[in-house]
């Protein structure tokens, strides 16, 4: 396997620590303490926790979505993440030991999209409970970001250059413990990455019930047409892309996105993977990342009644299925 380039290096240990882009935790690696960061998380960022210049914390729920979560073993002795990362294989599920930065483990899964955090932190739960280890921390310490929950709990990220070298902040290698993983950039590569599908089977095999997710902003104001979802002219936009307006149609789908109970930065992640279908007629440039951010931030600032149906960007995409639209002429 090709050696990856630091930017590679970057890209995918963004992709697997993922979480609020727009906040991260850090702290002061002499003195210990930790402090919260309301700043974007760039790639300088994650540059330099990597390069052991400064710590990276990361805010796993993204409304009630993660894309890893951990689960913090607070003491020294080994055989106890070993025997929940032994209690998660029988479900079919894997899980990765990290030697924390002070001490302990912290046990990571992975996964290959944003899934519903209750459901995995339920199984978690259950077999922390049954190994009598109900006190063990779980990061996100929340089922979904609701109002007075701006950004839960950050955990610190691993692989923080400097103390990699000193054998901490590093993924062991569950096959010659208690030995590192020799290379941790190919560990990352090949850890297994599970899905909804995976969690949802380990559910039911369990018998666990959870109450489905419900949006994350059930105290604003909304009108008839919120329960729709995705509507036939946000589906099409989506998939296909549009050739014009990019930045007014970009305002409206983030209106949509956020009237469907979607958190800001997974909005902005949709619309930037939207931006790079889009084929701007007349050699015109695709929308930019900062311009994505500006109209979703915008749309998130205030609630808005209107989807846009009656703005040219949007109706040219209208279908006669539409349950807005059918609601709209049953009203008239």
């Amino acid at each position: 396997m090709p050696e990856l380039t630091f930017r590679q290096k970057i890209w995918l240990f963004s992709n697997t620590f993922k979480g609020l882009t727009n906040v991260y935790g850090t702290y002061d690696p002499i003195s210990g303490k930790s402090w919260q960061v309301k700043q974007r998380v760039t790639g300088q960022v994650i540059h330099d926790h990597l390069r052991g210049k400064r710590p990276f914390g990361v805010y796993l729920l993204t409304g009630q979505k993660v894309k890893a979560v951990a689960t913090d073993f607070d003491q020294k002795d080994l055989l106890v993440p070993v025997e929940f990362v032994a209690r998660l294989l029988e479900l079919d599920l894997h899980s990765y030991i990290e030697v924390s930065k002070s001490k302990g483990y912290h046990v990571w899964l992975f996964f290959d999209e944003f899934i519903d955090a209750a459901g995995v932190r339920s199984i978690i739960r259950k077999i922390l409970t049954e190994m009598n280890r109900a006190d063990v921390e779980v990061f996100p310490k929340q089922d979904k970001l609701q109002n007075g929950t701006a950004f839960g709990n950050f955990i610190n990220a691993p692989m923080f250059g400097r103390l990699v070298l000193e054998g901490k902040t590093a993924f062991l290698d569950l096959d010659n413990m208690p030995n590192l993983c020799d290379d941790q950039w190919q560990f990352l590569q090949n850890a297994k990455r599970h899905n909804q599908a995976d969690i949802d089977k380990v559910l039911s095999n369990l018998d666990i019930q959870v109450e489905p997710p419900k949006a994350c902003y059930a105290d604003e104001k909304t009108d008839d047409t919120d329960s729709f979802g995705l509507v036939p002219c946000v589906r099409t936009i989506l998939q296909q892309g549009v050739d014009s307006y990019q930045r007014s149609t970009c305002f409206r789908l983030a209106v949509r996105l956020r009237k469907i109970g979607l958190p800001c930065d997974i909005t902005i992640a949709a619309l930037e993977a939207w931006a790079a279908k889009n084929n701007p007629i007349e050699g015109k440039r695709i929308i930019t990342l900062q311009e994505i951010h500006n109209q979703v931030e915008s749309a998130y600032k205030k609630t808005y009644s209107s989807f846009g149906c009656e703005q040219s960007e949007i109706n040219r995409y209208c279908d006669e299925s539409c349950p807005v639209l059918k609601s709209r002429e049953k009203r008239s």
